[in-house]
């Protein structure tokens, strides 16, 4: 718990069937975690920013920090505009460009940031080309052959069938098939949060 703490930015709606589930998940586990909705996204990327300029100004060893950004689309202040600011807006905080500063520059210091969009369109909408290239995996439902290429160069995803997915990995240069994972219900996180507490103790 001591090596990694967790931003998870939940966009998941409240009628959802899988609402609550990240912060059920978050509970299971020993380490720093802080949970936020689209109302949240200000204050919680803002402490990562933050952190991000003390560790790129005074390099020491530091936890590592991953930002979970689910269902991006519902967060609409992380959308990038084309307007240019003049005046006293010049000095507010824009979310978009501290999520592509940490893209561009966590990395290198122990920041990371996993994301999930429903839709390639609604993942332009936050990410350019530039800092889609930041990812290194990337995993691919079924999707239009030219969504898959924009995101994969190849129109494979648009191949998959029910219950798959693919793994892609840049920096490997390899792409794998698999059968994605059930959310965990109640009970097998119980388990898991009573096997840290016992390893925790060295039980």
């Amino acid at each position: 718990p001591a090596d990694a703490r967790f931003v998870i930015l939940d966009g998941t709606p409240d009628d959802n069937e899988a609402a609550g589930c990240l912060a059920e998940v978050a509970g299971a586990l020993p380490h720093e975690i802080e949970v936020g909705t689209p109302a949240d996204l200000k204050a919680l990327l803002s402490g990562v920013a933050e952190e991000l300029a003390r560790r790129m100004s005074a390099p020491r060893p530091a936890p590592s920090i991953f930002v979970f950004l689910f269902d991006g689309s519902r967060f609409r202040d992380l959308r990038r505009s084309d307007e240019f600011s003049f005046g006293s807006r010049e000095a507010e905080v824009n979310p978009a460009d501290q999520l592509a500063e940490l893209l561009r520059e966590g990395p290198a210091v122990g920041i990371h940031v996993i994301a999930w969009f429903d839709t390639v369109n609604n993942l332009q909408r936050v990410i350019d080309r530039s800092g889609l290239r930041e990812f290194e995996m990337r995993v691919l439902f079924q999707m239009s052959a030219n969504d898959s290429t924009n995101l994969i160069d190849t129109p494979v995803a648009n191949r998959l069938g029910t219950h798959r997915a693919l793994f892609a990995s840049e920096e490997l240069g390899t792409l794998e098939k698999f059968r994605p994972y059930h959310v965990p219900d109640s009970e097998w996180l119980g388990i898991v949060k009573e096997r840290l507490r016992r390893a925790e103790l060295g039980e």
